[in-house]
């Protein structure tokens, strides 16, 4: 379960999860292309754009359109991670 809201400082959405937990982010690398990756961070490209994943639990969609393909996206990366 997660919520998604508007990212205040960087614009697009937030994903974040109920229950905070640590992400693994090389498995979410594995299912998604990677541009950027660290050991904290990841930016990968999504069908609904690039998508910064902290291992803390949050994801920001950079462009936010598409409300339910992001879900859907946040949904996968929350399942996979």
């Amino acid at each position: 379960m997660f919520t998604l809201q508007p990212c205040a400082d960087k614009g697009g959405l937030s994903a974040k999860l109920a229950q905070p937990r640590t992400l693994n982010l090389h498995a979410i690398s594995v299912h998604f292309h990677t541009i950027i990756s660290t050991p904290h961070v990841i930016v990968i490209k999504t069908d609904a754009g690039e998508a910064i994943v902290h291992s803390y639990g949050e994801i920001i969609f950079k462009e936010a359109k598409d409300e339910n393909a992001i879900k859907r996206i946040a949904e996968t990366i929350f399942e996979c991670a």
